[in-house]
């Protein structure tokens, strides 16, 4: 017999001690959940050495075969439905348009979990002179308008702030298109409790949809884009987990505050989500599209947002 099976008796005692109430809440901490990405792993490598090196029948090569190659299987269907998953999405937004003039009208964005870095992204990445936010886990629900400041402004602005005057907000400003420090020391981003004027488009999420199932887990939230004239339309924002290609197993036990018993499982780990939508990598980039703003990074625009900003 592989002493390599020993690591797979290791791996069950564990499992199996995580049930058990005082070691479960000890192994939780030392993170036992993730050993067998250890364990597993090394116990089917070092069964191939052991049947390679002919201390034990070439018949072991069998499971380690079975292990990797059937990982690699799934993986492949993980991945296959990946892409069909993101060519319906691609293709649900593909005809998604609604009108709208950056100079002209007004963009106001109901912030949620996946849209909210939307507003500071739009402004700073698209030719869009302000967006207004709307925080709706706040009582207040108050709207604020977000801009891109230049020099004179970000100075006298980051002195208001310092000594306490004024409503704005200020933050800095990041071009992550520069390869050293993204940084830009001459702009800034500012945020002001300010109401939109005008012809408006309003963007809501509504809650997101999720399916957990063992192939390829999906997450999919619609967008709602509606204009004052009246009309309306829907985005899909999706992003999906699929397999690994390198088998990435974990099992443990797990107990909440006020559970009686733990809840235990064991399978394979996911670790990185993707967009799933095509050419589009963000709910930035999907609104952007439906509203056709022209990508324009602000450090390109300075001189046009010095020429256009109000006076402190």
């Amino acid at each position: 017999m592989p002493q390599s099976l020993w690591l797979f008796v290791f791996t069950a005692v564990v499992y199996g001690l995580q049930n058990i109430p005082g070691p479960d809440g000890v192994l939780m901490i030392l993170l036992a959940s993730m050993w067998p990405l250890v364990t597993i792993n090394a116990g089917f490598v070092f069964m191939a050495v052991e049947a390679l090196t002919g201390r034990v029948s070439m018949g072991w090569l069998l499971p380690v075969v079975l292990y990797f190659g059937g990982n690699i299987v799934i993986a492949g269907i993980s991945n296959l439905q990946l892409s069909q998953f993101e060519q319906a999405v691609e293709q649900y937004n593909a005809t998604k348009l609604i009108p709208f003039s950056p100079a002209t009208d007004s963009l106001l964005i109901k912030t949620q979990a996946n849209i909210a870095p939307a507003p500071r992204s739009l402004v700073a990445n698209y030719d869009i002179p302000v967006v207004f936010t709307q925080d709706l886990s706040t009582r207040e629900k108050q709207i604020t308008a977000l801009r891109v400041g230049v020099d004179p402004l970000c100075k006298q602005l980051w002195r208001d702030q310092a000594a306490g005057k004024g409503n704005r907000r200020i933050f800095g400003y990041l071009d992550h298109s520069r390869k050293h420090s993204p940084l830009v020391q001459n702009m800034c981003t500012y945020q002001q409790p300010q109401s939109p004027q005008g012809r408006m488009v309003t963007v809501t999420a509504n809650p997101p949809v999720v399916d957990d199932s063992f192939l390829l887990m999906t997450n999919k939230q619609t967008i709602t884009v509606t204009s004052t004239t009246g009309l309306t339309t829907n985005l899909l924002y999706a992003d999906a987990t699929p397999l690994s290609w390198f088998p990435l197993p974990f099992g443990g036990c797990f107990r909440g505050p006020g559970d009686n018993k733990s809840r235990c499982e064991f399978g394979l780990l996911r670790v990185f989500s993707v967009p799933a939508m095509g050419g589009t990598h963000s709910a930035t980039d999907l609104l952007a599209k439906a509203l056709s703003i022209k990508a324009s990074i602000a450090t390109e625009r300075r001189d046009k947002i010095r020429s256009t900003q109000a006076p402190n």
